[in-house]
């Protein structure tokens, strides 16, 4: 008995050791590839994965991945993680779901990846929950979901991972497929700021500047702004500006406004080219120049700004910054009024009315007054009142 008991012992010891062995394995694996030693990494990680230590196996997964110390190979990859998630490593099954969803060194099967990360979600891997509440909310080889995507976006959240929280508050903002709730939306917009995810502190300063289910606070929303500026996202740049140049939360000051348009709009945020602009038009904030307007305003025309393309007819219109070209002037302003901009269906409705660059037509100028007015421009209306008398006195 007495040596059975040290058998016993004995084995439970080895067993131990060789826990530990290939353990001290990962570890040092895990430093060579800190370290950027990718061969070394491969060659410590193979070597646990082959004594069935299902860690090394993700890990030698992981470099075939990346093309670290070895020639990138997803099929490879794949299988390595199947290794690792066959022993019920819920990462590793995490990963092969993704190679599964983009069909990389796999069989593209949408429905295997969401069994897999289904299978790692309920692990507590918060990506794969997030990756569930993406496969539901674009209804991927599945039916759109909102109600499931949020629950699944919810639980990443709570697992820690910021844009869970900040999908969840979108989802909540939004309140399509789901009951709204702009309050609840805040709260997580604010955890996942708290964990330095800056397009929600982004979320967070628009919802304290137009007070969205939270009390309207411009101080705060500027705060707000600012931080997630300060780590480089243009739009908050882009709104930050707008603080500037209201004195919301802030003391106006023009030419800080001009710089923080010029980073958004060299970012391709086409509303940061059309505001630096009009500021150059003016001259407020900047030197007066119509050539940089005229430069800016095609760029963010070309961008998909309709203001911008209304605003650059009007150049072409009154040569200034460019050659006088009333017909490029009409041709804008018509691409601005087909995208609802009231204003450039008036200026349209001017050239009709008058015959200016194109054959008179007052009754399409009568049209597009009309449809001015109904965008709510008042001075759209009050022309189409005085056209429709006179054409009805004819």
């Amino acid at each position: 008995m007495n040596s059975l008991f040290k058998k016993a012992l004995i084995l439970i010891i080895f067993l131990m050791l060789y826990k530990i062995c290939y353990a001290d394995l990962i570890e040092e694996g895990e430093i060579a590839y800190n370290n950027q030693d990718y061969t070394k990494a491969f060659e410590l990680w193979k070597k646990a994965c082959d004594n069935g230590y299902p860690d090394g196996c993700n890990n030698v997964g992981i470099l075939y991945e990346q093309g670290f110390g070895v020639k990138q190979d997803y099929q490879l990859a794949g299988s390595y993680y199947k290794k690792a998630c066959d022993k019920n490593l819920a990462i590793a099954c995490f990963n092969l779901g993704v190679l599964h969803i983009k069909g990389k060194g796999v069989a593209k099967n949408i429905k295997l990846a969401i069994q897999l990360y289904q299978k790692a979600c309920d692990k507590k891997i918060p990506e794969a929950c997030y990756n569930l509440g993406l496969v539901y909310e674009k209804g991927e080889d599945v039916k759109v979901n909102i109600e499931k995507a949020f629950e699944y976006y919810k639980k990443s959240c709570d697992l820690g991972l910021p844009e869970g929280c900040h999908d969840a508050g979108t989802l909540l903002e939004k309140g399509e497929g789901i009951k709204q709730d702009l309050f609840r939306s805040a709260e997580l917009f604010k955890k996942a700021c708290d964990k330095n995810l800056e397009i929600s502190c982004f979320a967070l300063g628009l919802k304290f500047e137009k007070g969205l289910g939270i009390k309207k606070d411009y101080e705060r929303a500027f705060e707000l702004y600012k931080r997630a500026c300060d780590a480089k996202l243009p739009i908050a740049c882009y709104n930050l500006a707008g603080m500037y140049i209201r004195g919301r939360g802030v003391q106006k000051n023009f030419p800080v406004a001009g710089q923080l348009y010029k980073f958004a709009c060299d970012n391709n945020i086409y509303e940061g080219c059309y505001n630096l602009a009009l500021m150059y038009e003016v001259g407020k904030g900047v030197e007066q120049d119509y050539e940089k307007a005229f430069n800016l305003l095609e760029k963010a025309c070309n961008g998909g700004s309709s203001d911008a393309c209304n605003q650059l007819a009007l150049l072409y219109d009154s040569g200034m910054g460019t050659k006088k070209d009333i017909e490029k002037a009409i041709i804008l302003f018509k691409k601005a009024c087909d995208e609802n901009v009231a204003i450039a269906c008036y200026n349209l409705g001017v050239k009709y009315s008058k015959g200016i660059g194109v054959k008179r037509d007052e009754f399409l100028a009568l049209e597009l007054y009309q449809r001015a007015c109904k965008l709510n421009l008042s001075i759209g209306c009050e022309n189409y009142n005085l056209l429709k008398s006179e054409l009805s006195s004819k």
